[in-house]
């Protein structure tokens, strides 16, 4: 297991990646885009798991994220308004490990919120990957422009960082409706859900900040390029 921290050329934001090794000679690298309320740790059985199958595997934690935040009350601020910078988070990840090992070829594996920031990043860096792989994306919502509106106004009665509860309620707080745990709706295995719910740095309310974000990247997908994007999918069997 490699961690080191990394700058974002977008702000400075020091941004802590992981990466696991296979033990063999690597076949390529995956990198992996986690969802919205978790952080990097939650995939390393999967990143173990595909290195025993040949593949270099590193995971950020997305701003407001883990351990890329300023301070532990930080968690759900993403220090911007502006959705390109976590994209480009993203993308500068990929450029490091292009630099580290620059004779292997790079797939992504998103989950969730992380299809939002994956999508988004294929309209600027496609020619970058092999193969991408969408777990859970969200589907398009075409009231996310409205959102955005929405949230701008909500500012005004919430603090910088501040849980924006009432967003929550209207968007991601719609699913868990009914469930005992906001991640009954989203996985079936119910250790998982005990492990999320204990875990500090997971199911952590997103702020304003984070929200407007969040909309934006749903906005930027309805009013995508219809350009031709080439891509496929990665074809492992992943049995936990």
């Amino acid at each position: 297991m490699i961690t080191k921290k990394i700058k974002s050329k977008r702000d400075g934001l020091e941004l802590e990646l992981a990466i696991i090794e296979p033990s063999s000679n690597p076949i390529g690298i995956v990198q992996l885009v986690h969802g919205m309320s978790e952080h990097k740790e939650r995939y390393y059985d999967f990143m173990n798991y595909l290195a025993q199958n040949g593949y270099v595997c590193a995971i950020h934690d997305h701003r407001g994220h883990g351990a890329s935040v300023k301070d532990s009350s930080h968690l759900g601020y993403f220090y911007t308004e502006d959705s390109s910078v976590i994209v480009d988070d993203a993308y500068q990840v990929t450029e490091y490990l292009k630099e580290r090992y620059p004779s292997l070829s790079i797939s992504i594996f998103s989950h969730s919120m992380g299809t939002l920031v994956s999508r988004n990043y294929l309209k600027k860096y496609d020619y970058e990957l092999d193969k991408i792989v969408l777990c859970g994306p969200p589907t398009e919502n075409k009231l996310a422009g409205f959102a955005v509106f929405l949230a701008k106004i909500s500012s005004v009665f919430y603090g910088k960082y501040k849980p924006n509860k009432f967003l929550n309620s209207l968007s991601v707080g719609q699913y868990s409706k009914g469930y005992e745990s906001q991640l009954d709706w989203i996985c079936a295995n119910p250790d998982t859900v005990k492990e999320y719910d204990a875990d500090p740095l997971c199911g952590f309310i997103f702020t304003t900040n984070a929200f407007i974000n969040l909309f934006k990247f749903v906005d930027c997908i309805i009013k995508r390029d219809r350009k031709k994007t080439c891509y496929d999918t990665l074809k492992l069997t992943y049995q936990s």
